[in-house]
């Protein structure tokens, strides 16, 4: 140092050169002392309750050197830039005519409900960037989101995060590699890998969104969805937080426990275990169903069609407009072929119910038509009612208990009533029941 002054505590202490624009101001400390450096450059320290302006920012630490328009300060410090945007740390670095600031050691910038928190960070003062290169913590009203290096554009609300990326919400957690977050929005964009869980259930994707205030997201990209034995797949999958509801689109396939549903689009709800399938809807498990659009329940095994529908239980086939399942019973209606492909066996009618457990069938409406095959020839039968069942046969009786063991006849019953007709090749007949 060529030279050396000291002053006691000022209010304001003069500027090196006023001509600039952006000239930083000091506006007060408790001590000063100034040098020269070796190219002849004024070099200014203060000491204590240092406050310090650049225009509309306001910078205050325990104590600063400056060199012209850059100021390296130490201790409590703040920079506040206009009425929203604070920031903190232990020690900064200043470039003023480019407004760069290095910080260093417990940073943290707060805008609104929004608050930043790292050990080292680069704020560009000009266009209100904040970038870290070595972990921080970004909160966002309930939201936690962490990564090892990010950028956080304040006055766009906008935050790009790269590296180890984590998102800790109330509602659910997520792993990516990068993502872009809008502080304002609550919504955050994928893009990479992403891994979300929520409780139980687990969902991966490559890209899409989440809206954290909404509870709405959007997965594209190998999209899957797992929870308790259930397992979704589809080129893109909507869900809604709110209804606890996921649509499934583009080769949407949905799978619990052996059961496993396709459709164009499937719409389930967690709430009430329904599984809508549209559009070219099918269903694979202990039955096989078509339709153009079916309700599903898996957990009671229930289901609801619309639109042209088939079922295919074991030997049995079922065909209508309409059909209603619930538990061991069925309802069809409009248009109704059942077949038995064992027994050879047809029956065409509008309405027909039929109960899986007891074999118990009842046609009616339409002039109901028995089809059978019997010696290589084929019966005709139609009355305005057909039931079919099967009669059951004690088979044994415990001695002690009493108990007794029934089992179903081999044979099928068949009861048509009333104003009967019979038409086979050899054979035309009339009756009243049959």
């Amino acid at each position: 140092m060529l030279g050396h002054q000291a002053y006691g505590q000022v209010d304001v202490v003069p500027d090196a050169d006023t001509t600039k624009a952006d000239q930083m101001h000091i506006d007060h400390s408790d001590e000063v002392t100034s040098a020269l450096n070796e190219a002849n450059e004024e070099i200014r320290t203060f000491l204590g309750n240092v406050a310090l302006r650049q225009k509309n920012t306001f910078m205050y630490c325990d104590s600063a050197i400056v060199n012209d328009n850059n100021v390296e300060a130490n201790g409590n410090i703040v920079i506040q830039q206009g009425d929203s945007i604070s920031i903190f740390s232990d020690s900064l670095s200043y470039q003023g005519d480019i407004k760069l600031a290095h910080l260093y050691y417990d940073v943290s910038l707060m805008k609104d409900s929004q608050k930043l928190f790292t050990d080292a960070l680069v704020y560009d003062l000009e266009i209100k960037r904040a970038v870290y290169y070595n972990w921080a913590i970004l909160t966002n009203d309930t939201t936690q989101l962490r990564s090892k290096r990010g950028y956080f554009y304040v006055n766009d609300n906008e935050a790009f995060f790269k590296d180890s990326v984590t998102i800790v919400d109330p509602d659910f957690e997520l792993k990516t590699d990068t993502l872009k977050y809008n502080t304002k929005t609550g919504v955050a964009t994928f893009l990479a890998p992403t891994l979300i869980n929520q409780g139980d259930g687990k969902i991966y994707c490559e890209g899409g969104y989440y809206d954290t205030k909404k509870k709405q997201a959007h997965f594209i990209g190998n999209a899957q969805y797992v929870k308790d034995g259930q397992e979704a797949v589809a080129d893109h999958m909507h869900y809604n937080g709110d209804t606890e509801t996921i649509t499934l689109t583009g080769n949407a396939s949905f799978k619990e426990d052996s059961t496993f549903a396709y459709a164009d689009t499937i719409i389930y709800e967690e709430n009430s275990k329904l599984t809508y399938l549209i559009g070219n809807a099918r269903v694979r498990g202990d039955q096989k169903i078509d339709s153009d659009r079916i309700v599903y329940n898996s957990e009671t095994e229930s289901f609801e069609t619309e639109g042209r529908a088939r079922v295919v239980d074991g030997p049995q086939i079922l065909d209508a407009d309409h059909i209603v399942s619930e538990s061991e019973t069925a309802i069809a209606s409009g248009n109704v072929v059942w077949v038995d492909t064992v027994e050879q066996v047809s029956i065409e009618c509008e309405h027909l119910n039929f109960n899986k457990e007891t074999e118990h069938l009842i046609a009616s409406g339409g002039r109901p038509l028995l089809i059978s095959l019997i010696d290589d020839d084929t019966v005709y039968m139609s009355s305005d009612t057909l039931i079919s069942y099967r009669r059951e046969r004690l088979i044994s009786t415990d001695t002690l208990t009493g108990v007794q063991a029934f089992e179903k006849d081999s044979m099928r019953t068949m009861i048509a009533y009333p104003d009967v007709r019979i038409l086979k090749s050899n054979l035309q007949a009339l009756a009243d029941s049959v």
